[in-house]
């Protein structure tokens, strides 16, 4: 005779499988600035590659690139839309407003397949406090995620290459400008990630960052391409040296 429990409806089994591809994936979209200074982006687009970096550490997650989700800056974005040419089930949201030392920051998590919200939530600290937000952030999408996946995956908050809001600050500023790819910016970002050392040599991000820039310079110095290369090798061997991950 069948038991009397088994006749019992599920309220862990989802009544409707995803689809296996797709199931442990996530993009975190650009936070938008909504800070009076538009000069903040560089701000903001740290904040995203932070939390990226942050998810990438998880086993058994599929994490979008910084580039393949560069597309939606300052786009107004449809999630199905995302979900469908991303191939992901899960999508971050968020936004910054920086206000002299002041720091609020928003976020959410969605499954984009079905638009049910998963978390929310808004942070309002100082400036100083911008590494245990993005902490926080991470570690609130990780625990919706073991809800919604069950990865099994354990995560402590990460230790951070610096604890220098000076050099981290310089490193955002410095990393936004290598990214245009001009001459004027690369030389711009090489000033900035140089100053960023000095302030702390032994922030390995930093350092891999500098030798990137040195590499693009070489590009467009050619007579002196052999120098940047040189000088590219030494920095990353440096940066290697301090942390091999």
């Amino acid at each position: 005779p069948q038991s009397q429990t088994s006749s019992l409806p599920s309220i862990e089994k989802p009544t409707t499988e995803p689809s296996p591809k797709w199931q442990n994936s996530i993009a975190v979209l650009p936070f938008k600035n909504i800070s009076s200074d538009k000069e903040q982006e560089y701000f903001c687009d740290g904040m995203t590659e932070a939390i990226i970096t942050d998810l990438a550490k998880l086993r058994d997650l599929v994490v979008m690139s910084p580039a393949a989700v560069s597309r939606y800056k300052g786009k107004t974005t449809v999630l199905a839309d995302v979900s469908e040419a991303l191939r992901v089930r899960y999508v971050v949201e968020g936004s910054v407003q920086r206000m002299g030392t002041s720091l609020r920051v928003s976020a959410q998590l969605t499954n984009a397949e079905t638009g049910a919200q998963l978390w929310a939530d808004r942070f309002d600290r100082t400036i100083r406090d911008v590494f245990k937000v993005q902490d926080d952030i991470s570690l609130k999408i990780v625990t919706a995620l073991k809800l919604s996946v069950g990865s099994g995956d354990e995560r402590h908050a990460p230790s951070r290459s610096t604890q220098s809001l000076d050099a981290y600050d310089l490193y955002l500023r410095g990393r936004f400008y290598l990214k245009k790819q001009s001459v004027k910016e690369i030389n711009r970002a090489i000033e900035l990630l140089e100053q960023t050392v000095r302030v702390d040599p032994n922030f390995a991000t930093a350092l891999a960052a500098l030798g990137a820039a040195y590499i693009q310079k070489s590009f467009y110095d050619d007579p002196l391409k052999k120098d940047w290369e040189e000088k590219a090798f030494v920095t990353i061997e440096k940066a290697l040296a301090i942390d091999a991950n």
